[in-house]
């Protein structure tokens, strides 16, 4: 998955939660508030942070400095030590939330929902070792989170009807990362639903990237199917759009990195 579509993501749910505008990228307060984030997390502990956070009287700005936080403790303080737990924190807020408005206001509570979809995909990305992303220390215990993260994903995007592209996108997240995990069989049943999601809603660079990454799964695992995933990159390149080179640079890129592993 490319991470500026997650980003388009976060701020497409900003607007949804209503009457809470996002702050610029280049708010000092947004940045000030980042760093004490972090350091309260590695000084104090994490549920210090979420204290802070959520102490906020209005809830919409607790989800919307969930939301900012969630982006600038990775991509900017890159202190992935305090996005997984603030991220988890702003999962569990947003269903907590979302269950005790849901006899009041259904759709406050299916944005609150899609809010902590959002935030699940993005925590399973963030832990996910395939990026190689510079200064971020994935340990075993963020990835467990990330895998759980995944899989909550993927819960959300059924209770909350998403498309087939959806579904693709919350398979392959959970296939990366048993991926990462070593576990091939799960990895290979997982990106097959990927493929086939993408498949059924016509999606070709997705289907052709997940079926690289099945490729990619059985060939880690010792069988003999080089030639399947040369086929889904050459397929890729060919197709000429630029997500569908990037994703057949992304699939070499993946191989190398968990092949030396």
């Amino acid at each position: 998955m490319k991470f500026n579509t997650l980003l388009m993501s976060a701020l497409f749910a900003s607007i949804l939660i209503g009457g809470v505008i996002m702050a610029q990228d280049e708010d000092p307060a947004r940045a000030e508030i980042a760093a004490k984030v972090r350091e309260m997390v590695e000084r104090q502990g994490a549920d210090s942070a979420i204290a802070f956070i959520e102490g906020a009287e209005d809830y919409k700005q607790v989800v919307n400095n969930y939301n900012n936080l969630m982006m600038d403790l990775y991509w900017k303080e890159r202190a992935l030590n305090a996005a997984v737990p603030v991220i988890d924190a702003g999962i569990k807020y947003c269903l907590a939330k979302s269950d005790e408005l849901a006899a009041e206001d259904s759709a406050m509570a299916t944005k609150l929902k899609t809010f902590a979809k959002i935030f699940s995909f993005n925590l399973a990305s963030f832990t996910w070792p395939g990026w190689a992303e510079e200064g971020i220390t994935i340990t075993d215990e963020d990835l467990d989170a990330g895998l759980e993260a995944a899989k909550l994903n993927l819960k959300l995007v059924e209770e909350l009807g998403g498309d087939p592209g959806q579904l693709s996108n919350s398979h392959w997240s959970i296939g990366a990362h048993y991926l990462a995990r070593e576990d091939y069989q799960n990895a290979v049943s997982s990106f097959e639903n990927a493929q086939f999601e993408a498949h059924r809603v016509g999606i070709k660079d997705s289907e052709l990237m997940n079926a690289g990454y099945l490729a990619m799964a059985r060939i880690l695992s010792g069988e003999d199917v080089r030639g399947d995933f040369d086929r889904a990159v050459k397929a890729l390149n060919n197709l000429g759009t630029d997500d569908a080179k990037f994703y057949a640079q992304q699939l070499e890129d993946v191989l190398k990195i968990f092949s030396s592993e």
